[in-house]
C-alpha cells in the first residue's frame, strides 16, 4: 500500500481510528467510530473468551462501514488458533503493539491475514521500531508518540516521530499520541499522517466500555495530571516488559514509586502485600492506587459523556483548521 491509499481502501469519510483500548474499546464503540465514518477497532483481550468476543463481535457484524481489531503482540505468538477464531469474524483491519515487526512469529501472523485480505499494521514508538517496521510484510506504521496513553515506549514525543516515518517510507503512517482536539488532527494530516489514532478522547465516550469511576477520572483530569511508570504493572505482576511502561492519570501510588520501579519489584518479590492492596484499589475503585490510564489528551475529554459521534464530530473540524491554514500563508505568499 501506499500513503493515501488507507482511506481510499476502506471508503472512510474521516481520518479516525480509535485506539484499541482492551477494558474501553469493545465492539459498541468500534461499531460507532465506522458507523461515524472513521474506522472502529475493538481491543481483544488476551485472557478474553469466546462469548466475550461473540457479545463484542455482534456489534460489528452488519456494519456497512469497516472494522478492525487490535492485538497485544505477543499473544499472537503463541497459538495461531486464537488469532484465526478472531478474523474469522471478518474484520477489515488488523493492528499489533508491543511486538518487534521482525519477530518471525508475527511475520506468520500477517500473512494469514494478508491471505483472508485484511490489512495489516503495527506500532511503532521509537525510530529502530520504524525501520523494523518499514522492512517487514506489513500494509500500515502507527507511530506512537511519547504522550500517548496506556502501554508504550517513553522515547520519541508524537511529531519528531511522524516525520521520521514519512522521511523514510510512502507506506501509510497512522499517528498517536497526544491527539484530543480538530487541531490535533489537523496537525498530524498536514505532517503526511493517513489518519489520527485516538485513544484518551474516547475512553469517556457513552460507548466506552470504562467504569465510570474511570471516565470521571479521565474526564476531569487536566494536561499535567499523567505520568509514565512501570509501577501499576509491577505491583499486579503483570508480564509486561520494561521497554513498555504506560502513561496513566497520577495518583499517590504511582507518584510514590514512579523512579523508583527496581525498589517496588524488590518489595513486591518479597512480599505480597502491595500487590493485595492495588488488586484491592481495582475491585473498590480506589482512585489513589487505581491504574487509571490515559495520555496527555485527557485534558481535551469531557467528564459529560459524549457519544462517539459527537466527538467524531468535533474532531472531523479538523478540515476547518487546515483551510484556515492554507489561506493564511497563501496571502504570506504572494
Amino acid at each position: 500500500m501506499r500513503s493515501g491509499s488507507l482511506s481510499r481502501r476502506l471508503n472512510l469519510e474521516s481520518p479516525i481510528i480509535n485506539a484499541p483500548m482492551i477494558g474501553a474499546a469493545g465492539g459498541e464503540l468500534a461499531a460507532a467510530v465506522s458507523k461515524a465514518g472513521g474506522l472502529g477497532l475493538i481491543g481483544i483481550e488476551p485472557k478474553g473468551t469466546k462469548e466475550w468476543f461473540a457479545q463484542q463481535f455482534r456489534w460489528c457484524h452488519n456494519l456497512s462501514t469497516p472494522w478492525g481489531v487490535g492485538f497485544i503482540g505477543w499473544s499472537l505468538t503463541e497459538d495461531l488458533a486464537f488469532l484465526r477464531h478472531i478474523l474469522s469474524h471478518q474484520p477489515n483491519f488488523m493492528s499489533a503493539s508491543f511486538i518487534s515487526a521482525s519477530d518471525r512469529r508475527m511475520s506468520e501472523a500477517f500473512a494469514v491475514a494478508k491471505d483472508l485480505g485484511i490489512i495489516t499494521s503495527i506500532q511503532a514508538g521509537s525510530a529502530r521500531e520504524v525501520d523494523e517496521a518499514l522492512t517487514a510484510d506489513v500494509d500500515v506504521v502507527v507511530v506512537r508518540g511519547s504522550e500517548g496513553g496506556g502501554h508504550g515506549r517513553n522515547e520519541v514525543a508524537t511529531l519528531p516521530l511522524l516525520q521520521y516515518a514519512k522521511s523514510a517510507t510512502d507506506k501509510p503512517v497512522v499517528v498517536a499520541g497526544g491527539i484530543g482536539t480538530a487541531r490535533g488532527v489537523a496537525a498530524v494530516l498536514a505532517g503526511g499522517a493517513d489518519a489520527a489514532w485516538i485513544g484518551t478522547r474516547f475512553i469517556t465516550a457513552r460507548e466506552s466500555l470504562a467504569h465510570p469511576t474511570k471516565k470521571s477520572a479521565v474526564g476531569h483530569a487536566t494536561l499535567d495530571d499523567t505520568l509514565y511508570t512501570n509501577a501499576f504493572d509491577i505491583a499486579q505482576k503483570l508480564p509486561w516488559e520494561r521497554e513498555y511502561g504506560g502513561r496513566a492519570l497520577k495518583n499517590s501510588f504511582a507518584e510514590e514509586w514512579v523512579g523508583r520501579e527496581d525498589e517496588l519489584l524488590q518489595a513486591v518479590e518479597a512480599s505480597d502485600n502491595i500487590t493485595q492492596s492495588v488488586n484491592e484499589a481495582i475491585a473498590s475503585g480506589n482512585l489513589d492506587k487505581l491504574p487509571i490510564y490515559a495520555g496527555e489528551a485527557a485534558a481535551f475529554t469531557t467528564h459529560q459523556g459524549q457519544s462517539v459521534a459527537e466527538i467524531v464530530e468535533e474532531l472531523d473540524e479538523f478540515r476547518t483548521h487546515l483551510e484556515q491554514a492554507s489561506t493564511t500563508w497563501a496571502k504570506k505568499s504572494r
